[in-house]
């Protein structure tokens, strides 16, 4: 038996000592180069989560799929919680980004649609993601799904939300359109599916004259 060969499994050595095991937790390269890369770990626990939910899905369920033991996903991830902030925090960050680059407020149609453009263009590049963290319960209350309510009352300022209560209720009405959008139908035909939300969310929050006006009780004549 070979050095290397006694050092992975615990045996005799070359001089008839006893060879030293591998340490709890390490694994023989051998081993190793057996086990899926952690990209892949990813990208199939991305659709579990994403179909089954978060909390339904089991570290087993995606250790099966990949047809490994869970040791192998241990390898990569300590727990079922490292692989969700994997997955959740690059888009977030890109959200991040795009929050940052404003310079404040979108008062001009032309900032507000260029925005919501690239907003649009964010949430379709991670609908399932984006559908993850506002319908998945544990995931909304997760610090990732706070994050991400976070960054949208963030854009809800910058599309003008604090300025009234109608402004509040159209710039709401608009980022709902869009992640609902998005979420239900960007599989049907990505490219009209983003058109189409984008318009109905710009039209909405252009819908602002008549709703902010004097109120209906205000400018009615009185009765005798």
């Amino acid at each position: 038996m070979s050095e290397s060969v006694c050092e992975a499994t615990g045996g005799v050595g070359p001089d008839g000592a006893a060879a030293p095991r591998n340490p709890p937790g390490d694994v023989p390269a051998a081993a190793r180069e057996l086990r899926p890369g952690r990209q892949r770990m990813l990208t199939v626990a991305r659709r579990l989560f994403c179909s089954q939910g978060y909390d339904r899905t089991p570290l087993r369920a995606i250790s099966d799929a990949l047809g490994v033991t869970k040791a192998a996903v241990y390898y990569h991830f300590k727990a079922k919680d490292d692989i969700l902030v994997a997955i959740v925090t690059p888009v977030l960050d890109r959200i991040d980004q795009l929050v940052d680059s404003a310079s404040g407020p979108l008062h001009d149609p032309d900032d507000r649609r260029r925005f919501l453009q690239r907003y649009v263009d964010l949430l379709s590049t991670d609908a399932d993601i984006t559908t993850l963290l506002l319908g998945d319960p544990v995931v909304t209350e997760h610090p990732l799904g706070r994050r991400f309510a976070a960054q949208r009352e963030q854009i809800r300022s910058l599309l003008g939300a604090d300025e009234s209560l109608p402004a509040g209720i159209r710039t709401s009405t608009a980022l709902r359109t869009l992640e609902l959008a998005l979420g239900e139908f960007g599989d049907a035909d990505p490219a009209q599916v983003r058109e189409t939300a984008l318009s109905i969310a710009i039209a909405v929050l252009d819908a602002g004259g008549a709703a902010e006006g004097p109120s209906a009780s205000a400018s009615a004549p009185e009765m005798a």
